[in-house]
């Protein structure tokens, strides 16, 4: 946190409610520690915390969607052309799509903890077709939860506790076990999905 701080009050002094772009869209996973910790430090920097909630969740969500966009329009021009260039790799792809398709609110809302995917599930849902009216509402949760679901508890956390030694270890904590849960929870899903389809 010590070499987070001062970049988060540059961005702050420097873009205004602006920094709540950045600061949401940093992290790769999904877990916006930017944005844990810019909620952290909004209201001492004199910012509206409902304007910074509003925007964090507009940015996620929007990201979301553009990301959608591109991968519904040429997401099976991509795919045709991964299986043509790798065609090993088929059978995966299909089984990925298929995941998607089944299971796209789970997937769009947990899967955007997971490692390095967390960022880029609106491309993946695109890429699978799920439908659009039902990707904006999953979207929709899984940004609030995102932006809401972070941001508030760390606003009302408050600035002092930034300093606490404590902090950092339990966050990580925190962090760690609902994204290996939520992969726990989407391969037990998975394996159980798979399972009834072969007693069928």
């Amino acid at each position: 946190m010590q070499s987070l701080e001062p970049q988060l009050l540059d961005w702050l002094a420097r873009y205004g409610y602006g920094a709540a772009l950045p600061a949401v869209l940093s992290d790769p996973a999904g877990i916006p520690w930017a944005w844990i910790f810019l909620m952290l430090l909004a209201q001492e920097a004199g910012k509206n915390v409902t304007i910074m909630l509003l925007l964090g969740f507009g940015t996620l969500w929007t990201c979301d969607l553009v990301l959608y966009f591109i991968g519904y329009r040429w997401g099976t021009k991509l795919v045709a052309w991964l299986e043509r260039k790798h065609p090993h790799w088929k059978e995966t792809l299909d089984k990925a799509r298929s995941q998607m398709q089944k299971r796209g609110a789970l997937a769009v809302i947990i899967g955007r903890y997971l490692p390095l995917m967390g960022r880029w599930v609106g491309l993946g849902a695109g890429m699978a077709q799920v439908p659009p009216g039902k990707f904006v509402v999953y979207s929709g949760v899984g940004a609030s939860l995102s932006a809401f679901g972070f941001g508030i508890p760390a606003h009302l956390l408050g600035r002092e506790i930034v300093g606490n030694p404590l902090l950092m270890p339990l966050a990580l904590g925190g962090c760690v076990v609902g994204m290996f849960g939520g992969v726990l929870f989407m391969a037990f899903s998975a394996w159980r999905s798979k399972t009834r389809g072969m007693a069928l």
